[in-house]
């Protein structure tokens, strides 16, 4: 049986908050995970001030230079049960779309797309053009999932921390896992 492990890459658009929620997260529930930040993530994380979360001695992620196609998430040997890119800029969005694997967050997608694994992407652009919604479609019919960030506001959210828990919930939940981080919608009674 194949150990889970999930691959988490995070680009230069704004909103990186969501990728340092979503890292945290699965962190906490303690799932095995690889990192790979673009060049412009890392002056994003500054800009926006959103760190990454600290890494225990026992570490729980390894962080993978984007620039070297000679790592793992590189190769199709190497199992991850999904890769998510949060966020996604619509740059890296494009590469892959069009088979572009120039780096290893864009190499690293194609392989889940050619082994038919789960990759998501968290686009965070508005508005979109038309040009960016047909590259969307064409990722969605080649099997990517396209989670825009784009959270709900029926949980009553306090402050930005809801907000990120409650993508970072709707990710897990493609993923079939279950954080807790808010109470799912439930409806009310028809009057």
């Amino acid at each position: 049986m194949i150990k889970e492990r999930y691959l988490i890459a995070m680009t230069g658009a704004s909103g990186i908050r969501y990728g340092t929620a979503l890292l945290r997260v699965m962190k906490e529930m303690k799932l095995d995970l690889d990192l790979i930040l673009s060049e412009n993530a890392k002056e994003i994380l500054n800009f926006e001030g959103a760190p990454l979360p600290e890494v225990p001695e026992s570490g729980s992620y390894t962080l993978y230079s984007n620039k070297n196609l000679f790592s793992p998430p590189a190769s199709g040997s190497v199992r991850y049960s999904a890769m998510i890119i949060i966020p996604c800029s619509m740059s890296t969005a494009g590469k892959i779309n069009s088979c572009i694997g120039d780096n290893l967050i864009t190499r690293a997608a194609q392989v889940m797309l050619k082994e038919a694994r789960k990759l998501i992407i968290v686009p965070r652009e508005t508005p979109l053009s038309t040009q960016h919604l047909k590259m969307l479609y064409d990722l969605s019919r080649s099997g990517t999932i396209v989670v825009p960030a784009s959270p709900g506001f029926y949980h009553h959210p306090k402050d930005i921390t809801d907000l990120e828990n409650f993508m970072c919930q709707k990710i897990l939940g493609l993923l079939g896992m279950d954080a807790n981080l808010f109470e799912p919608f439930s409806g009310r009674l028809s009057e």
